[in-house]
């Protein structure tokens, strides 16, 4: 017996090895197996019959089972076609890792039967939408695979599910032994709902089944890496192959789900029109150069605290850029039209995207004033900047996608405590529904300069 074995690497076809004598193995398994030097866990795509003494033997099972079934296998292919990876880098990529041969991992071998249509997809938009999507899910009678964007949404929502049957999560929350264990709980129907983050992707659902996808909009949800590919497309394949219901909930739907909602494929389930919060809109030129606060975010700043509420300030991870004092040009990439990376040390601006450099100019491309200065604040100068205005408040600033580990847990429990906290997108996760009374955006503009085509997008669901 020969099994092709595919690996973690940008390799497009599998590896054929040597089935030792009495082994018993089916496609969907995992293998380790000797590839250039090294032992690597694989994916069992395919079994043949034949005998060729010249392959190497495959070395142990890595899994007791199967842990995808014939169809999930099917699912795989058209992944790594779509998102052009390898079959092994997406099995690696949406899998739970192994536990050896004593780990059992089996209940993944039945295949869900095909639907011959599946119910239309369903978008939850504005106020209540998790609400709404919980009531859904309350409801359903089958198992429910939620599939959320970071793994405090994923643990947030499975305490809430807990109330209604047992959870079990697919994340790096939990330990390895408690992902494994949660792969065959779910296939046989042990465990009727789970939470997750992209690689719960595949997890075995006994129908009928639910598929849930929050807050659609993140970019989390299509991050790097392999395979390339949004977990709305994966969920939308799946439903389809499946006959599963399928629940997105957005506050701000990205463009392709826009369309599909406008065009019918999505049926909208939106909110009566709730009320907007105050939006005030201050014009820098010619102050955000030297001061991060504008007069009226100051003041603000200042109501909010008075009135025992805390402050969120949203700055941009990006690097400064050279503008006009007198017009407020940002001096651009000729190629690219995207704003230059000032370079304080070298006296350069850079192009993000494409990488040409030049000196830096004497004067406005656009109105030809001699009044240039860098323009964008990092968290640390806007921090220093609300210390001088408010020296008796709690400041902190938190960018948790910059930290890890025991400095991040740090700078958490100091911005959960702080009347004004400085930070990145991720940091809005600190804030209840109530707690926040003011939220203040530090040179916006730099959302909308950075090199990705969906700036606006994002700057808007921010």
């Amino acid at each position: 017996m020969i099994a092709d074995v595919a690996f973690d690497a940008p390799v497009a076809h599998p590896f054929s090895y040597r089935v030792p004598d009495g082994w018993t193995l089916a496609p969907g398994q995992r293998v380790v197996a000797g590839l250039r030097g090294a032992q690597r866990t694989g994916m069992v795509v395919a079994l043949r019959e034949g005998a060729d003494a010249t392959l190497k033997p495959l070395l142990r099972l890595a899994d007791a089972g199967p842990v995808l079934s014939p169809a999930q296998l099917e699912l795989v292919r058209w992944i790594s076609a779509e998102s052009l990876s390898s079959v092994g880098s997406t099995c690696a990529a949406l899998l739970p890792p192994p536990l050896g041969d004593a780990g059992g991992v089996s209940g993944g071998a039945r295949r869900p039967p095909r639907a011959a249509s599946a119910p239309k997809p369903e978008l939850f938009v504005g106020a209540g939408r998790e609400r709404r999507a919980f009531e859904r899910i309350e409801g359903a009678t089958g198992t429910v695979l939620v599939v959320a964007p970071d793994v405090e949404t994923s643990a947030r929502w499975a305490q809430r599910l807990a109330k209604l049957d047992r959870v079990v999560r697919l994340d790096s929350g939990v330990g390895d032994a408690a992902r494994a264990a949660a792969w065959p709980a779910l296939a046989a129907g042990a465990a009727r709902l789970a939470t997750g983050t992209r690689s719960a992707l595949l997890a075995p659902l006994v129908p009928p089944a639910t598929l849930v996808l929050l807050d659609e909009h993140e970019a989390a949800h299509k991050p790097p890496g392999h395979p390339r590919i949004h977990a709305r497309e994966v969920l939308l394949e799946r439903t389809a192959r499946e006959g599963a219901a399928f629940l997105v909930t957005s506050a701000t739907p990205s463009v392709e789900t826009w369309w599909r909602a406008d065009s019918g494929r999505i049926a909208l389930a939106q909110a009566p029109p709730a009320a907007w919060p105050a939006v005030a809109l201050a014009d820098t030129r010619g102050i955000l150069r030297r001061e991060p606060l504008t007069p009226s975010l100051a003041r603000a700043i200042r109501e909010t605290l008075a009135a025992k509420r805390r402050v969120f300030l949203a700055i941009s991870r990006l690097t400064s850029s050279l503008a006009c004092d007198d017009c407020g040009t940002v001096v651009g990439c000729e190629e690219c039209r995207l704003a230059l990376a000032y370079s304080r040390a070298g006296a350069t601006l850079a192009c993000r995207l494409c990488g040409r450099a030049r000196p830096l100019p004497d004067t406005c491309p656009f109105c030809r004033g001699r009044r240039l200065s860098p323009f964008g604040w990092g968290a640390e100068r806007v921090e220093h900047a609300v210390r001088r205005r408010f020296p008796d408040a709690r400041i902190a600033r938190y960018d948790p996608e910059a930290t890890r580990g025991a400095r991040a847990g740090a700078q958490r429990e100091a911005a959960a405590a702080a009347d004004v906290v400085v930070g990145t997108r991720g940091a809005l996760r600190l804030f209840g529904p109530a707690s926040l009374g003011l939220a203040g955006f530090v040179s916006p503009d730099q959302f909308l300069r950075m090199p990705d085509f969906r700036a606006g997008e994002r700057a808007l669901a921010f």
